[in-house]
């Protein structure tokens, strides 16, 4: 059995989204969800906005039940058929899903894009270390998106990471 990690999704979509609509899917398939962040409006990048438009939202989960980090490539193809699931009937998406894990001095998020700083994984899928974890709080790397350099995600991170710990012990 590989490391054990929590998992964390960011949904990011348009503001017609429901999002009611997306969480029995997750849930019903990886366990219950632990805790969200609160919704916040997407103003770091325009990157999305040809494709879903604009005044973008994203939300973070947090799943309650540990699972092995190299499971990871099947979260991500998974994600990425509901994606395609919620699309509109001309293949635009309404739905970016980022699939990720969280575990003591890391949280990585997972890409189809490749990078120098990222590793492939296999089946198009490639990990990224995001943030790692020292001197008791998290910090960034060069590569770092932006909206993880604000101390928001920091607190929800945090928060993870407590349960994170508590599940391993």
């Amino acid at each position: 059995m590989g490391e054990q990690v929590l998992f964390v999704v960011g949904i990011l979509s348009d503001p017609k989204f429901d999002f009611s609509s997306l969480s029995p899917e997750l849930t019903g398939k990886y366990g219950k969800i632990a805790f969200s962040s609160q919704s916040y409006p997407f103003d770091f990048s325009d990157y999305y906005a040809r494709e879903m438009g604009k005044n973008l939202s994203r939300k973070w989960l947090v799943f309650s039940e540990l699972f092995s980090a190299e499971q990871i490539v099947e979260r991500k193809k998974y994600c990425l058929r509901l994606e395609k699931k919620y699309s509109t009937s001309s293949g635009l998406r309404r739905v970016n899903i980022d699939p990720g894990y969280l575990a003591g001095a890391k949280f990585v998020l997972s890409s189809r894009k490749n990078n120098a700083h990222r590793i492939y994984l296999g089946d198009e899928v490639f990990s990224e270390l995001t943030l790692i974890y020292r001197d008791n709080g998290w910090r960034e790397l060069r590569w770092t998106y932006p909206e993880f350099r604000e101390t928001k995600h920091k607190k929800w991170l945090k928060k993870a990471r407590r349960l994170w710990l508590d599940k391993r012990n």
